[in-house]
């Protein structure tokens, strides 16, 4: 039979062995191409940018903190 300090090195070992394959997955994969933004995302951008530019009511850092003091 193995000593525990035997089988606590073996299983060690095999950590060190699955890190430098997971290490070799990652920098072997293949770069996948970014998606698109969705329609809806885009139009909510530009939607955000409008509102902001309109928006005449206290900033958010000032509104954060009144709601804190309450």
């Amino acid at each position: 039979m193995t000593s525990t300090d035997e089988l606590e090195q073996r299983i060690d070992s095999l950590y060190a062995q699955l890190a430098d394959l997971k290490r070799e997955v990652i920098l072997n994969r293949p770069v996948r191409k970014r998606k698109k933004p969705s329609k809806a995302w885009a139009d909510f951008l530009a939607l955000s940018a409008e509102v902001s530019a309109l928006w005449e009511g206290p900033g958010a850092v000032e509104e954060i903190r009144s709601q804190r003091e309450r």
